[in-house]
């Protein structure tokens, strides 16, 4: 019997976001890129630069791609594409990581996520603990809003 192995359907990683679609933005992605729902986006200078998928040592603002992309070379004006920028929680097993991401580059990553108020739960509830006091040590709020509370993160 042949048996089909299921890829992880747009969204998979979200396990919660804000209200009212606050979690959300439409984010430009450059040209000639491609890459699978789930994937975590290295966001771009400036909104017409585009985002691109994340790499080992990418710094900065991050997001978290719902779908998957493919632009050509020629993409003008940039395509849109619904991103989690903001207050959500994801799960850690469901991110599209890049091929050979090792743990240290998905605990940067989830670090500069918590930044921006983007929690990655999984497995290693350390690395999570990590990215919250990061995050608080540089002044940024890291609660989640729950049922119109604010509850801290970790």
């Amino acid at each position: 019997m042949t048996s089909f192995h299921e890829g992880l359907h747009p969204g998979a990683a979200i396990l919660s976001e804000a209200n009212g679609g606050r979690s959300r933005d439409n984010m430009y992605i450059a040209a000639d890129t491609e890459f699978p729902p789930n994937t975590i986006l290295k966001v771009g200078a400036t909104p017409t630069d585009g985002c691109i998928p994340l790499v080992a040592g990418a710094a900065g603002p991050l997001a978290y791609a719902i779908y998957g992309a493919k632009t050509d070379a020629t993409a003008d004006p940039l395509t849109s594409i619904a991103c989690i920028t903001r207050d959500a929680e994801l799960n850690r097993e469901c991110i599209a990581w890049p091929d050979g991401f090792t743990d240290a580059n998905k605990d940067a990553a989830a670090l500069e996520l918590a930044k921006t108020g983007i929690i990655v739960r999984g497995s290693k509830d350390t690395v999570i603990a990590t990215s919250v006091a990061a995050a608080k040590a540089e002044g940024e709020d890291t609660g989640t809003e729950t049922g119109g509370q604010t509850q801290p993160a970790a």
